[in-house]
């Protein structure tokens, strides 16, 4: 089983909001994902 640092994930749902077939609300709710991921990490 792989480990996942949360920079992969962060980077993983930017790619995802690059594709063209990703829809308005699938890219909304990946950006308040990325939001929350990196906010916890602050901390």
């Amino acid at each position: 089983m792989a480990l996942l640092s949360y920079m992969d994930v962060v980077a993983r749902l930017k790619r995802m909001n690059a594709c063209e077939g990703i829809t308005e609300a699938e890219k909304q709710k990946n950006e308040q994902a990325i939001q929350w991921i990196l906010s916890v990490n602050e901390k």
